[in-house]
């Protein structure tokens, strides 16, 4: 009965690690990919977007004007308004993007944490594993607190902190519940 347990709680909680990485056949399946070489920056006085190699390697917009590599880009009245919407809709979806972030951070920390309170047979490993979790746990927030929830989104960032940073700790948290066994 615990083996049947432990690998329901492993597939529950590796899903919950890699559910936004899954897909699977049906025509309900929902995606969303944001994809881009550009570190993003909002700032009081623009959204900075700038990447290491490629051109143009730096794009600033502000209030309807745009600036490519330092130049300024001469736009029609019409272009400026679509800039200034623009920049009021990445202003808007920003705060919007960390709190999904946090959310998703809370579930799958939440899932692992009732995993190993469920699972961990020894109190001193159960303590010391509930401590790393919350330690990782608070990790996450931190990171998503300091980029996202400060205007900055790094093109990196992603893979590490929702897909390699959770899949690490679940394949951590599951090796050593199950040496205990």
């Amino acid at each position: 009965m615990r083996r049947h347990m432990l690998s329901f709680a492993t597939v529950f909680a590796l899903a919950a690690a890699g559910g936004v990485h899954a897909t699977d056949g049906h025509s309900h399946h929902l995606s969303c990919s944001f994809n881009s070489d550009y570190d993003v920056q909002v700032q009081a006085h623009g959204i900075a977007f700038t990447r290491n190699s490629g051109t143009p390697s730096k794009v600033f917009m502000h209030d309807g004007a745009l600036q490519v590599d330092g130049r300024d880009v001469s736009v029609s009245a019409a272009d400026a308004a679509r800039l200034r919407d623009y920049e009021a809709q990445v202003r808007e979806l920003v705060p919007a993007v960390a709190a999904i972030a946090r959310d998703g951070v809370e579930v799958g920390y939440s899932a692992l944490t009732t995993v190993v309170a469920t699972l961990a047979e020894n109190g001193d490993e159960r303590t010391r594993l509930l401590h790393e979790l919350r330690e990782r746990h608070n990790e996450a927030l931190q990171h998503i607190d300091g980029t996202l929830g400060h205007g900055i989104w790094a093109a990196t960032d992603e893979g590490d902190l929702f897909g390699d940073h959770l899949q690490n700790t679940v394949e951590d948290l599951v090796s050593n519940v199950t040496a205990t066994w």
